[in-house]
């Protein structure tokens, strides 16, 4: 898939979910439960050949870890047990109404192409200001203005 297609299929499952499920929004609650219904959005927009997951804390048979820590991204779209160039396609953290930057420093870290241990093709830092989807891009270990 290309980075505009990986971003559309984002895009319209976050306008999918505020659709069928904004009242999670409304009722203030947990992002997991937000984070479940977009990527139920996602795998209905089509991903054939790869899997979506929510809280997925695995690198092959090892924990996810950053800065020594395990961590578990809110949605990743990958294939489970493999990590070539192609494989881990795209990560997803979500905060409900406020940009985290720690969330972003750890996807620069996971879309870095020098990173052998993760290697997303892209990331996104989705978060819902005013009841209105808003996005960081991340992709090279950076973030980036128009991909």
């Amino acid at each position: 898939m290309s980075t505009a297609q990986i971003k559309k299929l984002l895009m319209d499952a976050a306008d999918a979910f505020l659709h069928f499920d904004r009242e999670l929004l409304a009722n203030n609650t947990h992002e997991q439960a937000i984070a479940h219904r977009i990527a139920n959005y996602i795998e209905k927009g089509g991903v054939r050949g790869y899997t979506v997951d929510c809280e997925y804390n695995k690198r092959a048979a090892d924990a996810k870890r950053w800065r020594g820590k395990i961590f578990r991204p809110d949605i990743i779209v990958h294939k489970r047990g493999k990590n070539s160039r192609g494989d881990n396609l795209l990560v997803v953290e979500i905060k409900k109404d406020k940009i985290c930057k720690s969330n972003i420093a750890r996807l620069k870290f996971m879309t870095n192409p020098y990173n052998n241990a993760f290697g997303y093709e892209l990331g996104c830092f989705l978060y819902f200001a005013d009841g209105k989807p808003r996005y960081i891009w991340v992709g090279g270990g950076k973030v980036q203005t128009d991909i």
